[in-house]
This record gives C-alpha cells, sequence and structure tokens, in this order.
C-alpha cells in the first residue's frame, strides 16, 4: 500500500466523488455504483503502485532514517521526465462542479 499521505489523501477524494455521486445521482444504489466506476480504476493504480515498495516494511533503524531522507534526496536528483510520470499521483485534481464520469 502507497505511504499516509496518499492514503489520506485517497480518503479525501473518495468522500468528495461520493458526496458528488450522491448529489448527482438520487438512487442511492446507483450513486454508490457511479462512485465505485469513478473511483476504481485510480484506486486499484495507487494500490498496484503501492505494492512494488511493500517489501520494505520491516526496516532497522539506520534504514528508517535513510528512507526516510531519500523523498528529498530524489527530489533533487530526480529529473523533470522522470518526475513528469508520477504526475498521475500527485498532481490529481477531483472538481467539486465538475460532473463524474466513469474512467474510460
Amino acid at each position: 500500500m502507497p505511504h499516509s499521505p496518499t492514503l489520506r489523501v485517497d480518503a479525501f477524494e473518495d468522500a468528495v466523488v461520493l458526496a458528488k455521486s450522491l448529489r448527482q445521482i438520487p438512487n442511492v444504489e446507483d450513486a454508490l455504483a457511479r462512485h465505485e466506476a469513478v473511483r476504481r480504476p485510480r484506486v486499484e493504480r495507487v494500490v498496484q503502485y503501492g505494492a512494488r515498495f511493500s517489501g520494505a516494511k520491516a526496516l532497522g533503524t539506520a534504514s528508517r532514517i535513510i528512507r526516510g531522507m531519500l523523498p528529498f534526496i530524489s527530489r533533487r536528483a530526480a529529473s523533470p521526465k522522470s518526475m513528469q510520470s508520477m504526475s498521475w499521483l500527485f498532481n490529481h485534481h477531483v472538481d467539486w462542479g465538475d460532473p463524474l464520469q466513469a474512467a474510460a
């Protein structure tokens, strides 16, 4: 699974999309089905991404310190192209005013 900040953001996205679903679709079952259709592709992609890093959960103290420093080091060293490839994860936006559309 992705790290905690990503999960918190996903929870907020879920709440907004669920609220939009209930606002736009009067039938609760249909609204929940739309919520799932809209959210599932992104959530599955986030879970797949996080699964690549899940083997590193039981680290020692030194490893945790180094792992904690890596995002700051890698941000400086990362190329714009590599950072752009991650934009789907970090630059996702749910607009309250836009109608819901399931992913194609």
